[in-house]
Parts: structure tokens; sequence; C-alpha cells
């Protein structure tokens, strides 16, 4: 099924001078840009022939109607580091949230972390990561003030995760069909249809968010990036796969490692 046709027809005031007629639109399995795109060009074309001026004709990115609901549970247990235990985490987490919910400038790198798992889900799948996104921080901002899209609370033993977001994705149709990797990657996921694969990634979203949380309120954000720069630094040089994780080891030791040292451990290495 690549589309359930028109669902309903509506009609906003913007303000004295405009109005948006809004036609609802069941795409199935597809994303459904085109198709819903091809619809309005018809709609505002029987408009103009009652003699209404149409500025323009164009689907809107803010997928309201297409909307995915993710929860996580994790035990305290799984959170627990070397030096906090898994209720203190928890309990951090669920502050470092409601700060997300309270303050626009930590809620855009708050939200920007659930889109880094996200984006990567969805260009896998052949789909639209931008429109994947404009919807996210749109919807991020549907109270009148920019928000986490997630929220974190504690229950007992368990810090519980949730999350609503638009997902307007396809999983037939466009890129989705034709790309290569795209296809692969659907057998590897073994997803068969569009909510299964929206909910794959919401997940993946809310997944991100809880690694992202769980560093910055142990470790802090820095141990594991600046883990990801010597990794990168050390292959861009010549650094193999055997090689990674004695080079990265010796590297982090040094005040500003750089090419220089990577070439200087592996010598040593490979004498």
């Amino acid at each position: 099924k690549h589309g359930g046709g028109a669902k309903s027809l509506s009609v906003r005031r913007l303000d004295p001078q405009f109005y948006s007629v809004d036609l609802q639109v069941d795409s199935g399995e597809a994303m459904g840009a085109n198709l819903v795109n091809t619809m309005l060009e018809a709609v505002a074309n029987e408009l103009r022939s009652f003699g209404l001026q149409v500025t323009m004709a164009i689907l809107s990115n803010y997928a309201d109607k297409s909307l995915v609901h993710v929860l996580g549970k994790i035990p305290f247990s799984e959170l627990t580091t070397s030096g906090i235990t898994g209720q203190q985490v928890a309990s951090q987490i669920v502050d470092a949230s409601h700060i997300a919910q309270v303050d626009v400038y930590r809620a855009t790198t708050h939200n920007k972390g659930i889109m880094n798992g996200i984006d990567a889900a969805v260009m896998a799948t052949g789909n639209d990561w931008r429109a994947v996104e404009s919807a996210a921080h749109a919807y991020a901002a549907k109270d009148g003030q920019y928000k986490g899209l997630s929220t974190w609370r504690v229950n007992q033993a368990y810090l519980i995760g949730e999350m609503t977001i638009p997902m307007p994705i396809g999983f037939v149709g466009g890129a989705t069909s034709v790309l290569p990797m795209a296809a692969i990657n659907k057998k590897i996921t073994r997803i068969k249809r569009v909510r299964e694969m929206m909910e794959v990634i919401g997940a993946i979203g809310l997944a991100q968010n809880l690694a992202a949380l769980r560093a910055l309120v142990t470790d802090g954000i820095q141990k594991g990036h600046m883990n990801l720069q010597l990794k990168s630094l050390a292959m861009a040089n010549g650094t193999n796969e055997s090689e990674l994780a004695t080079v990265v080891k010796q590297l982090r030791h040094m005040t500003s490692p750089d090419s220089t040292d990577v070439k200087k451990i592996l010598k040593e290495l490979r004498k």
C-alpha cells in the first residue's frame, strides 16, 4: 500500500490577509512528498478556477500527524560507574532532562544529541534526514518555547525516558527503493513496514540521548569526544586496526599530540 489518499480538508486563517487550505493525506508506506505536492497543486488549480489567488501549493514538513512515541526503562544497576551509584546517575540525568525543558540553550544541544542517532538511521534507510530534522525541531517548539524532545524520570529502581517525535519517513518509494545500501540496511534490520521503522529510529534517538546524558553527568562529554579525535588522528596517519588501541593509549598521555607523534609511535611499534 503506497498511499491511502486524502483524509481531510480544512482551512486556517493565518492573518487578515492570508488563509491556508490544509489537505491531510495518508501516504501509506511511502514518505509521499511527490504524491502530496501533486494533490496540492490540483487543489490549487481548483481554487484558481473560482477566481481565488493562490500564492503557492507545497507540503509542510511539520509532520505533526506522523508521530512516534518511544519509551526506555533502565535499572539503576546498568547506570553505575566506578565512582557513582546508578541511583545518583539516574537522579542527575533527571536534572539534566529538566534543564532541557526550561532552557533553550541546553534544549538545543539536548535535541542535537538525539538527532545524532536519528539522522544516521534515517540516512541509512534512504530517507530525507533534512525533513526529519526540520519536523523534529519545529515540534520541539510546539508549545511556544523550544524544549528538549525527550524527558527522563525515576520510578522505583528504574530510570525511565520517553519521547514523542515526528518521523516523516517512508519504507517504499524514492531513494529507499533505489539505493543499494538502503536495501541492504532494510534486510539487516528485518523491518517490514514504515511504522516499525519509525519506532526503531525513534528508539535509536532515545538511546543516543541516554548515552550523551550519562556521559555528561559522569565523566563529561569531552572524554568520549577526545577519544574519537585521537582515533581519527591515529587512523589518518596510517595506523591499522591492530595497532589502534596501543597508539591511542600512548597519545592519551601526551599534552598536544599531532601527526609527528603518531608516526613516532608507529615506528617503535613496527620495529
